[in-house]
């Protein structure tokens, strides 16, 4: 499997582990496609915190 492909699939389960590897920019990308309201206001910890809880 290529390696980006395997890297999406992971990040797409929203796992913590994953998400910290992600800078602020990349939480707030992930956080706009998912519909989340203030996300540019919001630091990296709670962003990976409400990513993680958020479904789909």
């Amino acid at each position: 499997m290529h390696k980006y492909l395997k890297e999406k699939e992971l990040l797409d389960k929203n796992s913590k582990e994953d998400l910290e590897k992600l800078t602020v920019d990349e939480l707030r990308e992930k956080a706009k496609e998912k519909g989340i309201k203030g996300y540019s206001n919001i630091n990296k910890k709670d962003l990976i915190e409400i990513l993680v809880n958020t479904t789909n």
